[in-house]
């Protein structure tokens, strides 16, 4: 890793404003490292695509050490460049999912719900069911299997209700995720399955930017909202970021 490749990543800017608690600053910078990673990929070439990668895993797992983030691989990582980062995003999706998890469930109402609209809870639904046709594909224990199958058919409840309980939607999330991340017997589909796993926590934290937005709008502030609650407002805008990230799913 060079230091180019780190300076380019988290430079002064990612630290002119953080949160207070140590997992809303991993939360912060991992967005922040995130954005600055896919910009330096898009201007990349083939030979300049794996140093930028490893950069990226070395400095998030520097930040998760640092900051006590929970579920990062500390053994190092085996394979090519890209084999090592599938299997790094999908342990960090699983991290990032717990962490809004462990805020929602912290918030003074004790439950922070969502209500999703039309189009993303038929998104959402199309992704529960790629992910379970990747549980079905793969060679984990049946009863691995049967377990997750049913935490998606939990997770199809919430999407289905009148408004989605946050908490225990990123819960179900990051056991299906941190699932994938923690076997091998899953290389095929890894990759679609933590493609998934983003899409899906970017529909529902686009829903509820939009809803806190409009609430500010007409209300202000309400007295529970959760602080920086899934993802960052500056990342792709409400739904905007819903409709970039659904042109993915017709690939």
């Amino acid at each position: 890793m060079s230091s180019n490749d780190a300076a380019s990543l988290l430079d002064d800017q990612a630290y002119a404003t953080l949160p207070d608690a140590d997992a809303d600053r991993f939360v912060h910078l991992v967005k922040y490292a995130t954005g600055r990673l896919n910009s330096l990929l898009e201007g990349a070439g083939p030979n300049d695509r794996g140093p930028i990668k490893q950069a990226y895993i070395e400095i998030i797992q520097g930040l998760g050490e640092e900051l006590g983030a929970p579920g990062l691989p500390v053994r190092p990582l085996v394979g090519g460049i890209d084999s090592k980062f599938d299997e790094f995003s999908a342990h960090l999706a699983a991290t990032m999912a717990r962490l809004r998890a462990r805020r929602n469930s912290a918030t003074p109402s004790g439950t922070a719900t969502v209500k999703l609209g039309y189009k993303t809870k038929g998104w959402l639904r199309q992704e529960i069911e790629q992910l379970g046709r990747a549980i079905d594909e793969s060679d984990l224990e049946d009863r691995k299997k049967r377990s997750l199958k049913t935490k998606l058919q939990e997770l199809l409840e919430e999407v289905d209700r009148e408004r989605m309980n946050l908490s225990k939607a990123m819960v179900i999330i990051a056991a299906v995720a941190g699932t994938f991340a923690g076997t091998t017997t899953t290389i095929a589909n890894a990759p679609k399955t933590i493609e998934s796993v983003r899409r899906m926590i970017t529909w529902i934290g686009a829903d509820k930017v939009a809803e806190d937005d409009e609430q500010l709008r007409l209300n202000g502030p309400a007295d529970d909202e959760p602080q920086q609650l899934l993802e960052d407002r500056s990342r792709g805008g409400g739904h905007a970021a819903k409709d970039e990230s659904n042109s993915t799913t017709s690939d």
